[in-house]
């Protein structure tokens, strides 16, 4: 009898010892989670500061590029003129100024292209320049909100084949600014600065 009440107090024990061991683990494991969690907090929080941080920069770019864009006395010179002697020399004069563009966004990995409009509707973009394809595909995406004299900004997301690998799509969107003839105040031309979002959001991807 007393080896029958021995095993039963022996039995409970061992409940009670489980019971507070299964209590202790989850009160550690709720411990470790929390602070797990508020670590995982802390380093999103950083993340998408130095996201921010990094977009704001490139915006910061963006803008400041257009606006040297909209002084530069290559293309004003290019948009403002309106007729040539042969074609032999405008075909000389959008080589010209398609090389001048290139060289500048060589070195910006998060602009795709960049394509001026004449005021005569002509679209010359950097990648192909002597065909419609671009102006051709403006109209294609409804774009034209964004394309008209006075209306700066953003386009909505769209889609140009990649750059240096014209069998895949990027997506893309558009800045779109006037550029102006300075003495007489009004717009000879627009540019069109296309922006690669998977490059440009390259820190939101890695996050």
């Amino acid at each position: 009898m007393s080896k029958s009440i021995k095993s039963r107090v022996m039995f409970r024990i061992y409940l009670l010892v489980m019971v507070l061991l299964a209590a202790t683990g989850f009160a550690m494991y709720y411990v470790f989670s929390k602070i797990v969690l508020q670590k995982a907090l802390e380093d999103a929080g950083a993340r998408i500061e130095k996201l921010t941080t990094s977009l704001e920069g490139t915006i910061d770019d963006v803008f400041r590029f257009t606006q040297y864009l909209s002084v530069s006395p290559e293309i004003r010179k290019f948009l403002a003129q309106e007729s040539y002697r042969t074609p032999r020399e405008r075909i000389h004069a959008i080589e010209n100024v398609v090389v001048y563009l290139q060289n500048l966004i060589f070195l910006k990995e998060y602009i795709h292209s960049l394509a001026l409009i004449t005021n005569t509707g002509h679209v010359f973009w950097t990648v192909s320049p002597y065909d419609d394809y671009f102006a051709q595909l403006l109209e294609r995406e409804n774009l034209k909100n964004v394309t008209k004299f006075g209306v700066t900004g953003f386009s909505r997301v769209y889609s140009l084949p990649v750059k240096f690998n014209m069998t895949q799509q990027a997506d893309i969107i558009s800045y779109f600014s006037d550029i102006y003839e300075v003495r007489k105040k009004q717009a000879i031309g627009r540019m069109v600065l296309n922006l690669d979002l998977q490059i440009l959001l390259k820190d939101a991807h890695a996050f």
